[in-house]
């Protein structure tokens, strides 16, 4: 799988959560949507919507509070088979994230946030989950957010333990550092007082 971060739309201290719209793709093989040499096409581009008709991941934004797909002008899904049966499979999502936040050193703090995804019932035995490649997060350095600077991210990947088995879990942590300006505004308001 890979992700593209369009864009950072709000982080909230109160809430405890940031809101993100991301591009989420993933990739697999379905030898059962591959078809013969007979046919000279290499690939088609199908409707988002025709992945009802197919098995497709049961990926999870574990720390999820709320989610939207975008369906202007269409539903914002892609589904592109490859004769040989690979499958390419995207999304354009909003999705508000849970982050606990340390706040002890606030305006002086900093945040790390994540995006959380798993398999919500599949078992690492019965689908293998991972990133594209080792650079598999794309945007971060694109993207602003107002008072705060991402500092950076990384990717990690592992395994959750659950009652009902072991699921692949892989994290983005989004590393975000309070703003100078926010410092400006923190400063000038003790002043005030």
């Amino acid at each position: 799988m890979d992700i593209i971060i369009a864009s950072f739309d709000s982080i909230s201290e109160v809430d405890m959560d940031y809101t993100i719209t991301m591009y989420l793709h993933q990739y697999w093989m379905d030898e059962r949507l591959s078809w013969s040499n007979a046919i000279p096409i290499e690939e088609m581009t199908l409707s988002g919507e025709f992945s009802q008709n197919i098995w497709v991941p049961d990926t999870f934004l574990a720390n999820d509070k709320h989610s939207f797909l975008h369906e202007v002008t269409e539903r914002n899904k892609m589904l592109r088979i490859s004769d040989d049966g690979r499958v390419a499979y995207g999304m354009r999502l909003t999705s508000t994230l849970s982050c606990s936040m340390n706040l002890r050193n606030f305006p002086l703090d900093s945040q790390n946030c994540t995006v959380e995804i798993e398999s919500y019932g599949y078992t690492t035995s019965e689908v293998l989950m991972k990133w594209k490649h080792p650079l598999a997060v794309h945007g971060v350095e694109k993207t602003d957010v107002p008072q705060f600077t991402i500092i950076g991210y990384q990717t990690v990947d592992s395994i959750v333990r659950t009652a009902t088995g072991e699921n692949a879990y892989f994290i983005v942590y989004q590393l975000n550092d309070f703003h100078k300006d926010g410092l400006n505004e923190s400063i000038k308001s003790g002043c005030l007082a």
